[in-house]
């Protein structure tokens, strides 16, 4: 039984009580939590640390404790789980500390992937196309053949363009938060490069209602009347605007570096995602799935863990490391025809334009699922060759994070390697206890995953994420159930707010703090029942001014947020209009109620 409601929108929501430190605060908390786990004079050595604020000291115990130097010798469960959690609950918070240049760094690792690229165009490939081995020939050809089978020798419009679609995030046509599908449908012109031109057209073109209302705000903006005939040529003309460069920018990734990602134009990234909805459907059929895959990799890898069969390996810059060679060399030639007209050939970077030697970076819409599909083809060519079979059980891809039989994995690293990637042997285990993959880390079948901050805390929700899963890690791991750390971050919780809690769970942990007992109960017939608050985010809806792709969102109007954003604007009528007409900078907090039937006194069983 879930029933929910809203109690409206709370204009004055109060943020936690954080002093300056508060990282190392909970650190420290931390600590004496664990302590009890711990050697001595390790103790000292992260006392030490706090008490110094020693950020460089800091990631050094992260690799000295971390996965890498894990082993069944190096101490008791309890005891490896406490050292690694210690060390690596800061490891990737973005600390201002002058002795890591993040922007630097991130800039060379971005060259440093081209250059990569670039050999792999001039020597790499034209090698590989050259070679006579007979392994090297075999295993390229089931590689090819495999891609082949899951595109089609030939782009198929009709179902390439059921998926085409406006991302979620940032393109060249939108700016200052202002990201959401009618900010696209309506800015226009619209963005798009020159070879994806005809594509932006015709998928333009068989959409009536979005040719419509393009065709009437046009109308309106040029002044034209309803009865004059359009010149189409000067119309498309006038509706796209052609850039050929996306715009390389940074956002935060750990304290050592940032993530560099590319924001396309806005029509090439909508038929990048047609791309990449096909290739994440088709790939279904063999085994992968990049929608909800993740616990395949964690089941292998914990299964490896126990009895070394399987083998995890991760790829250093992945995504910045898919040559253009390379998929000349493994698509099929119209599918690679197809792909280098939607891709942007250049880059901004720097206030330099910079030519791509990758066919795609971070940002474009079918990066993800294109490298998964060419890590895929090539574990399935080692596997037919080498084993005689490839039976999709026996391996898992998600991105860049890949499981394979132990038996092969080192022909896998070589023949990677050959198509010009780079294994990243800090997050690889080929043998012993340890492995890793997508968000789950195991010793021996054990879990150990650790939690970890790594951004700035904001709000109340962020702030309860961070104490619900420490709770849950400290009662499962070393049944501790009244943990220092979280006593001191209800105390930073505002006393406004200290009644949103509710009980264990492993799915909301942002919502509420978790309590393993109620405090209130109500009756319901023939049954007990508690009713919970919880703390929610929605954005705040505004008006669309173009009325013409406001009908584009008719289809979206009816959904459970529709009473919600109706009372919090005084109940409005047409509500149909203002949905999903937001900005990312425009969001309210609201508190919601709803009841449930069960309350747990600990959390259920599970890997977060």
């Amino acid at each position: 039984m879930d029933r929910r409601k809203s109690t409206g929108r709370v204009s004055n929501i109060p943020g936690p009580r954080l002093p300056n430190d508060f990282t190392w605060e909970v650190l420290s908390a931390l600590l004496q939590d664990l302590q009890g786990y711990l050697q001595g004079r390790d103790v000292q050595l992260v006392r030490g640390i706090v008490r110094n604020r020693d950020v460089v000291a800091l990631i050094n115990l992260s690799q000295e404790w971390g996965l890498q130097s894990i082993n069944l010798s190096s101490g008791n469960l309890a005891e490896i789980r406490a050292k690694y959690q210690i060390s690596a609950l800061l490891k990737k918070f973005p600390f201002d500390d002058d002795c890591f240049d993040r922007r630097r760094t991130a800039i060379e690792k971005f060259l440093a992937a081209e250059e990569q690229c670039r050999k792999c165009n001039e020597i790499l490939i034209p090698q590989l196309r050259r070679a006579s081995e007979p392994d090297t020939l075999a295993v390229m050809t089931y590689a090819r053949g495999f891609i082949s089978r899951v595109l089609g020798q030939i782009p198929n419009w009709d179902i390439v363009s059921k998926d085409c679609r406006h991302g979620p995030g940032a393109t060249l046509s939108t700016s200052n938060g202002f990201v959401g599908t009618y900010h696209k449908f309506s800015n226009w012109p619209y963005d798009v490069s020159k070879a994806a031109l005809p594509y932006a057209i015709k998928f333009i073109q068989q959409d009536e209602r979005w040719l419509g209302a393009l065709e009437d705000d046009y109308r309106k903006v040029m002044e034209i009347p309803y009865h004059y005939i359009l010149d189409w040529d000067t119309f498309w003309v006038n509706v796209f605007n052609v850039e050929n460069t996306n715009s390389v920018t940074f956002v935060p990734k750990d304290v050592r570096t940032e993530r560099t990602i590319a924001i396309e134009p806005t029509m090439n990234l909508l038929l990048q995602l047609g791309v990449d909805g096909l290739i994440r459907r088709n790939l279904k059929l063999f085994g992968v799935d990049l929608d909800y895959g993740q616990e395949k990799n964690q089941e292998l890898a914990r299964i490896g863990s126990i009895d070394d069969s399987f083998a995890t390996i991760d790829l250093a810059s992945a995504s910045d490391t898919v040559s253009i060679e390379l998929c000349h060399y493994l698509l099929p030639p119209y599918w690679y025809s197809y792909l280098m007209a939607l891709r942007s050939p250049f880059g901004d970077f720097e206030d330099k334009i910079l030519t791509y030697s990758k066919i795609s970076s971070m940002g474009n819409g079918f990066t993800f699922a294109l490298e998964s599909l060419i890590f895929t083809s090539v574990i399935y060519g080692v596997s037919k060759h080498f084993l005689g079979e490839s039976r999709y059980q026996h391996f898992a891809v998600y991105g860049d994070d890949l499981i394979v039989r132990t038996e092969i994995a080192s022909a896998v690293v070589l023949f990677l390697r050959k198509v010009g990637f780079e294994v990243n042997l800090t997050k690889s285990f080929f043998k012993g206890p340890v492995r890793e993959s997508c968000g789950a880390d195991w010793l021996d079948g054990h879990p150990i995953r650790p939690v970890i901050l790594d951004k700035p805390v904001t709000n109340c929700a962020e702030l309860w994420a961070l104490r619900n899963r420490l709770k849950y890690t400290l009662e499962r791991y070393w049944y501790i159930q009244d943990a220092q750390v979280v006593s001191l971050m209800d105390k930073w919780t505002p006393d406004a707010l200290l009644g949103i809690v509710g009980p264990p769970s492993l799915e909301e942990f942002s919502s509420y703090r978790h309590i393993s007992h109620p405090f209130g109960r109500r009756r319901k017939p023939n049954s007990f029942s508690w009713e919970i608050k919880y703390l929610q985010c929605l954005p705040v809806p505004q008006r669309g001014n173009k009325l013409f792709f406001r009908r584009l969102m008719n289809p979206l109007r009816e959904n459970d947020e529709t009473p919600w954003l109706k009372k919090i604007q005084g109940g409005l009528k047409d509500v149909g209009g203002y949905y999903r007409v937001h900005s990312r900078k425009r969001m309210a907090w609201c508190i919601a109620t709803r009841t449930v039937c069960e309350w747990p006194s600990e959390y259920p069983a599970g890997v977060v």
